[in-house]
């Protein structure tokens, strides 16, 4: 059976977080309740494979949800309560998503230039580097931060062999 689920938004990551209760019989073990916890990404349209987040519990365990909340610095931390004739809290502290893999298209604007468009997620933040050796690599304008939209970056053609890179990362 499943439990009602519980869900934690991070507001300033746009990440919905849900987690759930499930009780299921184990072999050799008996009755067992597990939490699972998921995430959501660009409003719903990716959701992450459920993850059991209570593997510590044993056969008969009650599990409770005091605490359930997304810190300051984008990590999950997940408190519950187990009961078996004593209480005890348990915590676990959850690493944030990677940031996605965004999509990448060239498109020519002119004989000197091109652009480079890429998706972006809420609140990732994207620095495009160049380099002409694949050993030293300098940024090619400001850093941005995503929106969920498309990013458009005119780079020139011009000036002999570039390679370019997207570094992206979590804030």
């Amino acid at each position: 059976s499943h439990e009602l689920p519980y869900t934690c938004y991070d507001y300033n990551r746009d990440i919905v977080w849900l987690s759930w209760k499930q009780r299921h019989i184990v072999e050799g073990v008996g009755l067992r309740d597990d939490v699972w916890i998921c995430h959501g990404l660009r409003q719903g349209e990716i959701v992450s494979s459920p993850e059991r987040i209570t593997d510590v519990l044993v056969s008969g365990e009650d599990v409770r949800f005091p605490d359930f909340q997304v810190a300051p610095d984008g990590h999950v931390i997940f408190t519950y309560e187990t009961s078996v004739g004593s209480h005890m809290k348990l915590m676990r502290r959850l690493s944030r998503p990677e940031p996605l893999v965004p999509q990448l298209e060239m498109a020519p604007a002119s004989p000197d230039a091109f652009i480079w468009v890429y998706s972006t997620e809420f609140a990732v933040q994207y620095q495009v580097e160049c380099s002409s050796d694949l050993a030293d690599w300098q940024p090619e304008g400001p850093a941005i931060t995503g929106s969920g939209g498309h990013q458009e970056v005119a780079l020139s053609s011009t000036g002999g062999n570039r390679f370019l890179r997207l570094q992206v990362t979590r804030p």
